[in-house]
């Protein structure tokens, strides 16, 4: 976790570890501006020893900072449907920018030139959560798809020469 602890530093982020959710262990991480405007990230103090996750709660937080210009999800009110479309589409930039951070495609193209293709063993070698090797995939087929024109089925998604694209 060292590295994106480097860039949450060299960012003038302070991150902090803090037991955010005894009752429900469902929040593990979180982004928000101090009253003076500072960044502020906060993680769950358990991710200090599952690193795979994180890596990857601090990796989609770390994002958050990136595409999200003030990390203000608490309004609610009578457009809440509005507010609630707009977290969601503010958690899709995120959580696609920290896949990306984590997974660099050229990366992913060498560990598929390496015979690395299930998600668990992918997991593994980037030490994140399965769930953003998924989201990775995710990200190649929304490419292909937008920036190529191609449709890739799942299985094509890993092929070396395919991912080097």
């Amino acid at each position: 976790m060292l590295d994106l602890l480097t860039v949450c530093e060299r960012e003038g982020i302070r991150v902090f570890w803090r037991q955010l959710d005894p009752e429900e262990g469902k929040l593990l991480g979180m982004h928000f501006r101090s009253p003076k405007g500072k960044p502020v990230i906060v993680l769950d103090e358990s991710l200090q020893h599952r690193i795979p996750l994180g890596r990857s709660v601090l990796a989609e937080e770390l994002a958050h900072y990136y595409t999200v210009p003030t990390a203000d999800h608490f309004n609610h009110g009578p457009d809440e449907s509005l507010n609630r479309q707009a977290i969601w589409r503010d958690e899709y930039k995120a959580l696609r920018l920290a896949a990306n951070m984590l997974i660099p495609t050229s990366a992913l193209a060498e560990a598929a030139k390496k015979g690395i293709f299930l998600p668990h063993e992918l997991a593994e070698y980037f030490t994140v959560e399965e769930y953003i090797v998924w989201r990775k995939f995710h990200v190649l087929r929304t490419d292909l798809r937008e920036q190529w024109k191609l449709r890739a089925a799942a299985p094509d998604i890993m092929s070396p020469l395919l991912v080097a694209v």
